[in-house]
């Protein structure tokens, strides 16, 4: 008699659920910057960008009086061009939410991207944080989404949470690499309590079978009165590459915000180093409505 493996699986999923029974949310986020853009060299243009629009889908239903159902679809949205991206390219999943933590399975942020999100004051403008920690350079970056992912978040206690997060397989193959060889992982220990934010994250991605990259995050954000502090701190192996970042932002007056940040790249090959300084101004017309003025420069290396 032919015996059929035992096959083991955790299933998430939400069905049969009307919208009259659950929590429904239709989200969204148009970005468009005009910008100047010039090398130095041999480039100088204006430039109109659409910088990570979005539309999404949430909903939530209690299952049960402990249990909570989620579902999220997030696309990408570009105003300026044809470029068809699909309808679950941004933060996509199912999820599990009770005493016990938050369960998720998907397409999402890893917790060491999570760090730079936390504490980029600049995050998907001109002076973006990720022109120096990304890496991609080498091919490999550290700021993306895990594919075929899931993760875990544990409750909080006393402000101090862990998430662990772990992918069978970056790439976008139907099915995951034999032995699960293009596998990844990523976590992190997060301090949040009133006006401090604290986190350290470690990540890493194979190829092969083969470790092909790393990293290690330090990340941390503190509000004084109308004056918040950021820093964030990067040791990449594979090729062994340091980043630092500090910001500051400040409330002036209403709801206009003045902020600037710095970050430096020393990479393992001299070649590759980098610096950014960026200085803007940002006015909160209304939660639903922002302007900002934004001036950064960077300086490559030769390789860079």
């Amino acid at each position: 008699m032919k015996r059929l493996p035992l096959v083991a699986a955790l299933a998430l999923g939400v069905s049969g659920i009307t919208a009259a029974q659950a929590d429904i949310e239709v989200y969204g986020q148009a970005h468009l910057a005009f910008s100047h853009l010039d090398d130095g060299d041999d480039y100088s243009a204006f430039n109109l960008s659409s910088n990570a629009s979005r539309i999404g889908f949430r909903a939530g239903h209690d299952v049960s009086p402990n249990l909570r159902a989620l579902v999220q679809l997030e696309g990408q949205v570009d105003f300026d061009t044809d470029n068809n991206e699909t309808f679950t390219s941004r933060d996509s999943f199912v999820g599990l939410e009770s005493g016990w933590g938050l369960l998720r399975a998907g397409r999402f942020d890893t917790p060491n991207k999570t760090l730079r999100s936390r504490t980029d004051l600049f995050g998907n403008q001109v002076g973006d944080a990720r022109n120096i920690v990304r890496g991609e350079y080498t091919g490999q970056g550290v700021d993306e989404r895990f594919r075929n992912g899931i993760a875990y978040r544990t409750p909080s206690f006393g402000g101090v949470f862990v998430d662990l997060h772990y992918s069978v397989d970056t790439g976008d193959d139907d099915n995951a690499a034999d032995s699960n060889d293009d596998d990844a992982w990523s976590a992190s220990l997060t301090y949040q309590q009133g006006p401090v934010y604290a986190a350290v994250a470690h990540e890493r991605w194979n190829e092969g079978g083969e470790r092909v990259r790393e990293a290690t995050r330090v990340a941390g954000s503190y509000d004084l009165a109308d004056l918040r502090v950021t820093a964030l701190a990067q040791t990449t192996g594979r090729p062994s590459d340091d980043a630092f970042g500090v910001g500051l932002r400040y409330a002036l007056v209403g709801n206009i915000f003045l902020k600037g940040q710095y970050y430096v790249l020393s990479a393992d090959d001299s070649d590759q180093d980098a610096d950014m300084i960026a200085v803007g101004a940002d006015y909160h017309y209304s939660d639903e409505l922002r302007f900002y003025l934004n001036y950064a420069q960077i300086d490559n290396e030769d390789g860079q």
